[in-house]
């Protein structure tokens, strides 16, 4: 069975959309400034700390962990922002450890997709006198 793509927010996709804020010029300034900040706000909402993906036994799992960087999901259910996941079957489910091993494994659920942009963009506010 193929897999459904979920209807959902979708990172990376996302952050290869959003232009790296450094790379702002002023002439750009005022037309992405409308875009850019709710983005980040989003990034900054959306990130999940106090876990850690790692592999037990050849298995991807989700620990606690207070020091680990933030992470944020694949997928994020519209209008709630939970990360949501699925396996072949296309149903949403809450918790990654609640798709088949064979999903959990093949695909990059968490990632540090946001990390990159809300660096950027305090550097890039004050340059710009934001």
């Amino acid at each position: 069975m193929r897999f459904i793509p979920l209807l959902s927010i979708v990172l990376p996709a996302a952050t290869g959309k959003l232009p790296a804020p450094a790379s702002f010029t002023r002439s750009w300034q005022s037309r992405c400034l409308w875009g850019c900040r709710p983005a980040c706000r989003w990034f900054q909402a959306a990130k999940l700390t106090g876990i850690r993906q790692t592999s037990r036994d050849g298995d991807k799992v989700i620990v606690p962990d207070p020091d680990a960087p933030p992470l944020w999901a694949r997928f994020y259910e519209i209008g709630t922002n939970r990360p949501i996941f699925s396996g072949r079957d296309g149903v949403v489910k809450y918790d990654v450890s609640q798709i088949e091993h064979e999903r959990r494994n093949g695909y990059a659920w968490y990632g540090g997709w946001g990390a990159e942009v809300l660096a950027e963009w305090p550097r890039w506010k004050k340059k710009h006198g934001l």
